[in-house]
């Protein structure tokens, strides 16, 4: 049998690709919109794998906790050090909670719970905050000024330099950390948000330099027993990464990356799509008074000054629409700043395409699946 074009670079601790792979989305923070919401304590948590567990017949999971610290999901990054209280069992701290989880998973449901960290996001609210901002550890623009990221539930977020992190030793003592604190090499795995490389112009660190950063961090995890997988598949962490959580590789790339490799899912970004081929949106100009709507086609492989954003064929343009009508994927409404000259992603609506007016095109009304029909009409 021919051997594969790409190989692991490293030895995974778990078969992804023969297991059932998922996150449980346990609590919001408070300043989201659904106000600190509890999704799913860990006791909960522990129903919905037994469940989960009966259904596939014992075929092995992995899953990791989202909100389990602090909070809720996205809180106080980069801090990974304190459960969420609000989550934990009567009478019990909440990292015991935690470890209890873990433990009866693993004895009673053949199941891996572990945990979604982030290596990316600082806060201001975070307990490491001002160790991070005297080390100089938050990427910087060419100004000097602080990076900000996105606002993440109502929460400006900064990013992170992983490169100067790492330089200044306080991402090995994060992970050293979290690892001490639950055990995570019984595990094997943990899986990072986001994770990807960036430049810090007002630190000089190039993408480059990021990247490999990021290449020692993995092989900083796995010489301890962990596996990381991420959001993104990256081409440059081939072979090192073996699940990612939205697989954006279209069907040649993944002809080359057999599922040994890495495989994934997640319906965002699961397009069969490369990010350097043109992406279908819907896009909202704000040049013209008010607003409209319109099918636009953009090249991702370009800087975003750069970005070409044109009107889509017919052709695509119907095969785009009838992808929506099958699928029920829902739209990404981009904001094109005609100043700037960048896209700005915003929130599609849930599941909603754009109301209908003499402003916009008329797009074809979803159905929902449970509306649909026994039987469809004869044409």
């Amino acid at each position: 049998m021919d051997q594969p074009a790409v190989q692991r670079k490293i030895q995974y601790h778990h078969e992804y690709h023969q297991c059932l792979v998922y996150k449980t989305f346990n609590a919001s923070k408070p300043s989201s919109n659904h106000g600190g919401k509890d999704w799913l304590n860990f006791q909960q948590t522990l129903d919905v794998i037994e469940r989960t567990a009966k259904l596939m017949r014992g075929v092995k999971q992995i899953v990791y906790l989202t909100g389990w610290q602090y909070g809720g999901h996205d809180s106080k990054w980069p801090a990974w050090f304190e459960g969420n209280a609000r989550l934990a069992r009567p009478n019990e701290q909440p990292l015991d909670s935690i470890r209890w989880l873990m433990r009866e998973a693993r004895e009673r449901c053949n199941t891996v719970v572990s945990l979604h960290l982030n290596m990316c996001d600082a806060y201001v609210n975070s307990p490491l905050w001002q160790t991070y901002l005297q080390r100089d550890v938050i990427e910087r623009n060419a100004d000097g000024t602080l990076n900000m990221g996105s606002m993440w539930d109502g929460e400006q977020s900064y990013r992170v330099s992983k490169t100067r992190e790492w330089r200044e030793g306080l991402g090995q003592q994060r992970i050293d950390r979290i690892l001490d604190l639950l055990a995570l090499k019984e595990l094997g795995t943990v899986h990072i948000d986001v994770f990807y490389p960036r430049h810090s112009k007002g630190h000089g660190i190039t993408q480059a330099e990021d990247i490999a950063t990021i290449v020692e961090i993995i092989k900083y995890w796995h010489a301890r027993g962990v596996d990381v997988t991420k959001e993104w598949f990256d081409h440059e962490f081939a072979g090192l990464i073996p699940m990612v959580w939205h697989y954006n590789l279209d069907e040649a790339d993944r002809i080359t990356y057999p599922a040994s490799i890495c495989c994934g899912g997640g319906s965002a970004w699961n397009r069969r799509l490369h990010l350097t081929e043109p992406r279908l949106t819907l896009a909202t100009t704000t040049r013209t008074t008010p607003p409209t709507t319109t099918l636009v086609q953009t090249r991702f492989d370009q800087p975003p000054a750069n970005r070409v954003v044109a009107r889509p064929d017919p052709v695509i343009r119907r095969q785009l629409l009838r992808q929506m009508r099958r699928t029920q994927v829902p739209v990404t409404i981009t904001t094109k700043r005609h100043r700037a000259g960048l896209l700005r992603r915003i929130p599609p609506p849930l599941r909603r395409l754009p109301t209908r007016s003499m402003h916009q095109p008329s797009v074809p009304a979803i159905t929902p699946a449970d509306k649909l029909p026994m039987h469809l009409p004869k044409r």
